[in-house]
């Protein structure tokens, strides 16, 4: 089966090729027919899978037509194909189809025809009747001015570029029959009686509200042709006004776009119709294929030139050469910086956050070993400047601007009296009684021997609604109380911090050093009170003593006078 196929694929190959004859109006460079052209000879050499002998002959049109400038042309073509016939003739654009329908049955009346991108209500009826096949599409002369008007609706002017051909005059003058409609809302302005030199200049100064509408130029009415889409570059770098062209090939070359020809889709779909038909097929079989025109498409560039904005377009319109933003080119470069520096700049803070909470803790740890030095066998006589001094410290290591030692009162039960307070400079002095009735739910929590943290007077849990109001009296934006206890025992006072200016947070690291300095002030007071009692009670049995002698003495004296 594999011999069978290899050997069908060798005869296949060789075999004489197909030889096709395309009658090119112009010549190979001249647009938009090059462009439909190429389209269907590579097409067609890569669908067609057999040896293909393609011929491509420039008629010339463009400078001259008729019988008698084509009786040289006739004659010449006659003999190459009488020399070596060919299998299918395609001929190009309206011209090129009205060629072959005049020269039909003296060079090719058995030859199979493929009428390629020739207007539809222009193509010879004749020349289709038999062994012929089209495929096009339809021209829309009024869509081009719709098309210009949907983009401005205040153009009040319509160069109409056209080149000074046969087939550019003929084109010329449908226009101005069907543009009739739209005078009343626009003036047309023709210029192919004009060299290309002299459109370019008129078109250098057009008027405000002014379109230019580049349909067709091969060659100009000083006889010089234009190839390669010169007139339509050329007159993109000079015109004042927004340029409409007509052809695919043409968009992204300065045409600000619409309902554009399909030259490249036609001459591909007329490469699949060549396939059928050197295939075997009758051409007659196949329907003429005429296309619509496309989705409007759109230049980006052309609309940001020209102040074109977006919501004029028509519903449905593809934009194309769309330039992205310098977010959405470089989106993931700069996010991934972004991050980076992010990440980068994280890192940093949070070594130099740990850095300062380290060297924070490592003041705390310090002021809290010196304090606690200072404490061991302290005189009781020293406690209270201690215990000042400390207070002092601790509101400058923690930017505090009150600290306090409150100790209840043993002649006033439920009232709190200051014994020990350091206010930073500035800091308004606070009447020193303070009672349960004043801060109840505070007082409270201390008598249970529980620290209260208050990182915000405004955030106080309902039940302290009292303590807030007298916080807010007070002026306090935070404070911590942390309560004062000796070996268990009901709580005799409290040590407390507060801040005017701002609040903040007591974390849990600083409120257990915290409370171990109030341990420290606690025990310091215990022995001071100890001690005073120890003084007291000595006093008082030194008193009694003296009492007790001097009664005896008396009682002697009194009993030798007897």
């Amino acid at each position: 089966m594999l011999l069978l196929l290899t050997l069908a694929t060798l005869g296949a190959w060789g075999a004489s090729p197909k030889r096709v004859l395309i009658l090119d109006p112009f010549g190979r460079n001249v647009a938009p027919f090059a462009t439909a052209v190429s389209s269907f000879r590579s097409t067609l050499a890569r669908e067609l899978g057999e040896p293909l002998d393609i011929h491509e002959f420039p008629l010339g049109l463009a400078r001259f037509s008729g019988p008698e400038g084509e009786a040289p042309l006739v004659t010449f073509l006659e003999g190459r194909i009488q020399a070596q016939s060919v299998d299918l003739v395609v001929s190009v654009g309206t011209a090129g189809m009205q060629f072959a329908a005049r020269h039909r049955d003296r060079l090719f009346a058995n030859t199979p025809v493929l009428v390629l991108a020739s207007e539809p209500r222009l193509m010879a009826p004749e020349l289709l009747k038999t062994n012929a096949a089209a495929v096009t599409q339809r021209v829309s002369l009024p869509g081009m001015v719709e098309d210009i008007l949907q983009l401005q609706p205040q153009t009040t002017n319509i160069v109409m570029v056209f080149g000074a051909s046969a087939l550019e005059r003929f084109w010329t003058e449908q226009c101005r029959r069907e543009f009739q409609v739209f005078t009343n809302r626009v003036g047309f302005t023709w210029v192919n009686d004009l060299s290309l030199e002299q459109i370019l200049k008129h078109c250098a100064t057009l008027p405000p509200n002014s379109f230019v509408l580049h349909a067709l130029f091969i060659v100009d009415a000083a006889g010089v042709p234009c190839e390669r889409n010169e007139a339509l570059r050329r007159l993109h770098e000079v015109a004042n006004a927004p340029v409409f062209a007509y052809y695919t090939s043409e968009f992204g070359l300065g045409s600000i776009g619409g309902r554009l020809f399909q030259d490249t889709e036609v001459g591909a779909k007329a490469a699949h119709t060549a396939v059928r038909i050197l295939r075997g097929e009758r051409p007659e079989r196949i329907p003429v294929q005429i296309l619509e025109a496309t989705v409007p498409t759109y230049d980006w560039r052309e609309l940001r030139r020209w102040g074109i904005s977006e919501a004029r377009l028509p519903a449905g319109s593809v934009i194309r050469f769309r330039q992205p933003t310098f977010w959405e080119r470089y989106r993931w470069l700069v996010i991934g910086t972004s991050l980076f520096c992010l990440l980068q700049a994280g890192l940093i803070i949070g070594l130099y956050v740990n850095r300062s909470q380290r060297k924070q803790g490592e003041a705390e740890a310090t002021l809290l070993a010196d304090i606690s030095s200072k404490f061991v066998n302290l005189p009781p006589s020293e406690v209270d400047r201690e215990i000042e001094d400390a207070l002092r410290r601790i509101c400058e290591l923690l930017d505090l601007d009150l600290a306090t030692l409150w100790q209840w009162s043993d002649a006033a039960p439920g009232v709190l009296r200051f014994t020990h307070a350091y206010r930073a400079h500035g800091i308004p002095s606070t009447a020193e009684p303070s009672g349960q009735h004043q801060f109840p739910w505070v007082t409270g929590q201390l008598r249970a021997g529980r620290t209260v943290a208050i990182p915000s007077v405004e955030r106080l849990p309902s039940e302290a609604a009292v303590d807030q109001a007298n916080g807010r009296l007070g002026g306090i934006k935070s404070a911590l109380a942390i309560p004062l206890s000796v070996g268990g025992e009901r709580p005799v006072g409290a040590l407390g911090l507060n801040s005017t200016r701002a609040e903040r947070n007591w974390p849990d690291g600083l409120v257990k050093r915290l409370e171990v300095v109030a341990q420290i002030f606690a025990n310091a007071l215990a022995r001071k009170r100890a001690d005073q009692a120890l003084r007291e009670s000595e006093e008082r049995m030194a008193l009694a003593a003296d009492a007790a002698n001097f009664g005896v003495w008396g009682w002697n004296l009194a009993g030798n006078q007897i």
